[in-house]
């Protein structure tokens, strides 16, 4: 492999590494290094120049931990070996050094760079050529901002059958430091387990299904106070103090569909009709004016009721009847007692027995409807079953 090939590949490997960031780069000082040295310049034998004492200086930046770009000048002075003419060189070059122990006391790195290589022999034609560098050295921390360094350098014209080689110590001085840039810290955002928007640390429902809204302790909103979280609340304006079961919904006790807490009438049975107060009544079944005749059309409403009770065979109930306003109050309550009695007959003939039946009757009282109107007076003319101890 020829020497060219060597220092191509050598110059591909620090480019490839220059593309690596350093772990440290985020708290690194960048800096400013001046380096003068001296040295010995070695030229190759076809050139028939002696070595020759070399000074020279560089001056470089340190961008990044691992990286630094400089400016190296060279010197020296020198002698033809068959003519004995004094020869100057000179050697301007610009490189990059990569330094491998960046926070070590003992720092070794790689260099590579090109520039320009002049001899001049007195009295003579200068001849210049661009020319690579590659090598190495190290520096040695002395005290705080001053090291001592070594250097070493092949230097290669264009031809590249004519090495050459350079070696200089001396003293790197560090200066002009750039602070660096305290990185923006964002606080971490506190830790939401559930994603209700309502951290952890206040969060007193720490459980809460996704999507549902919540307040400011992370809890589900319950608009009607009932205990229920709205998310699941079959009920959602349930009225302030009232009990519910686990959906929200006033407890119904007796399953009639009126809510025990408007009941009037609670433990009615299962299937019994009944109206807006939860009491069970003989819907549609009304008396004529003064009359206590079940007529024929209301008996399969009855038949329902008897159904009722076959299935609850250990139910006692109080056959309740009742009249409108009109006429005196004794006679409407006898009225009314009548009506209930001729309801408790029915109950008999179809098998329910007497003794369960109690009949009572409360005349105009606890009226549903108005007694002004035909038809309030009407629906007040009716017998109402409520279950009895």
């Amino acid at each position: 492999m020829s020497k060219k090939k060597c220092f191509s590949y050598f110059l591909g490997i620090l480019l490839v590494m220059g593309g690596m960031s350093s772990a440290h780069a985020e708290a690194f000082q960048k800096e400013v290094i001046l380096s003068p040295m001296l040295g010995v310049h070695h030229f190759h034998h076809d050139q028939d120049l002696d070595t020759g004492f070399s000074l020279g200086a560089g001056l470089g930046y340190r961008f990044d931990p691992r990286w630094m770009a400089e400016i190296m000048v060279h010197g020296s002075k020198t002698e033809h070996k068959k003519t004995a003419v004094d020869t100057r060189a000179l050697h301007v070059s610009a490189n990059a050094l990569h330094i491998f122990r960046p926070d070590k006391t003992f720092r070794p790195y790689g260099a590579a760079g090109m520039g320009v290589l002049s001899r001049d022999p007195e009295g003579g034609k200068a001849d210049r050529d661009f020319a690579l560098n590659a090598g190495g050295g190290f520096f040695v921390d002395i005290v705080k901002d001053l090291a001592f360094r070594m250097d070493f350098r092949g230097i290669l014209p264009p031809d590249g059958m004519e090495w050459n080689l350079a070696a200089h110590t001396g003293l790197a001085w560090t200066f002009g430091r750039t602070p660096a840039v305290a990185p923006i810290l964002t606080p971490p955002k506190p830790l939401d387990s559930d994603g209700d928007g309502v951290p952890d640390y206040r969060d007193r429902c720490p459980d809460t299904p996704p999507g549902v809204p919540v307040d400011q302790w992370g809890c589900p909103i319950d608009s009607d106070g009932d205990g229920v979280p709205d998310y699941r609340d079959r009920c959602p304006d349930t009225p302030p103090g009232v009990p519910v079961d686990q959906w929200g919904c006033p407890l119904d006790s007796d399953g009639d569909g009126v809510p025990d807490y408007l009941d009037h009438c609670p433990g009615t049975p299962v299937g019994a009709r009944v109206n807006a107060l939860g009491c069970w009544e003989i819907q549609g079944l009304t008396f004529g004016t003064a009359s206590n005749v079940i007529e024929s059309q209301y008996h399969g409403i009855l038949d329902e009721v008897v159904a009722v009770l076959r299935r609850n065979p250990d139910l006692k109930i109080e056959v309740a009847g009742y009249t409108d306003s009109r006429g005196s109050d004794a006679y409407n309550r006898r009225l009314s007692r009548e009506r209930a009695t001729a309801v408790r007959d029915y109950f008999v003939r179809k098998g329910i027995d007497g003794a369960r039946l109690r009949v009572v009757g409360y005349g105009p009282d606890n009226p549903i409807a108005d007694n002004d109107t035909a038809e309030g007076r009407a629906r007040n003319r009716r017998v109402e079953l409520t279950p009895a101890p």
